[in-house]
């Protein structure tokens, strides 16, 4: 869609019509067709070109399925909200991100923090798949010392680690991982915690898994902002 058969479309408008065409197996193309008129303006030909777009489609979904699932984070009306303890509320909220990190994502292993500006620590929210010393770690936003969640929090910048062990950075917290991914969770500008992802395979995440987890981890922190208000 949206067009069904872009053909009668490209003739009664005298232009090029386009749609999206999913095949089986799926895969998607994208199918324009242009009119060719003659000198006296009559119809001689359509061409009609396919391209293959199965890798952006579906890069375009995923990103379509986070949203939504972001959405779903604190979608709560202001009663439901005000009958809820602050324990529900957090409990809520990571039963969620849990839910979406394993279903969309394919992710196991995941640690978020969040930022205490009175003392700079970062304290454990949601410790899923970590190991119970990585879960109870002291940290701080810094750049040195500590491990690299510090330094994303410190820093406001994501942080892709390719070889755990090649990376002086990094500070064990799933047992035997050997790649991470570890995004700031802001809001207007303001680095509020962090979200760390862990996956037992090196090399595992790349640049679009970066823009995933970005995305989802604004949304996060949306829900956090929602939650706390």
């Amino acid at each position: 869609g949206p067009d069904p058969c872009p053909s009668p479309t490209a003739v009664a408008s005298k232009a090029p019509a386009s749609t999206a065409v999913k095949l089986a197996g799926g895969h998607y193309i994208r199918l324009t067709v242009t009119p060719v008129f003659d000198s006296a303006n009559t119809l001689t030909h359509l061409i009609a070109l396919t391209r293959e777009t199965t890798d952006e489609t579906q890069q375009q979904l995923k990103i379509d399925a986070i949203h939504q699932a972001g959405d779903e984070l604190a979608d709560l009306t202001p009663a439901e909200l005000a009958e809820m303890a602050v324990e529900e509320r957090t409990d809520l909220l990571k039963y969620n991100i849990t839910r979406h990190m394993r279903d969309l994502l394919g992710l196991d292993f995941i640690e978020m923090r969040l930022l205490d500006r009175a003392t700079n620590r970062l304290i454990p929210l949601l410790t899923e798949g970590m190991t119970p010393l990585a879960a109870n770690r002291e940290l701080y936003a810094s750049p040195e010392g500590n491990g690299v969640t510090g330094f994303v929090a410190a820093t406001g910048k994501t942080y892709v680690c390719p070889d755990t062990t090649k990376d002086p950075r990094y500070i064990e917290g799933a047992a035997g991982s050997r790649s991470s991914l570890t995004v700031p969770l802001t809001i207007h500008g303001t680095v509020i915690g962090t979200l760390n992802v862990e996956n037992p395979q090196t090399d595992a995440f790349d640049e679009r898994d970066r823009q995933f987890i970005e995305i989802y981890g604004r949304n996060i922190a949306a829900a956090i902002n929602t939650l706390e208000l």
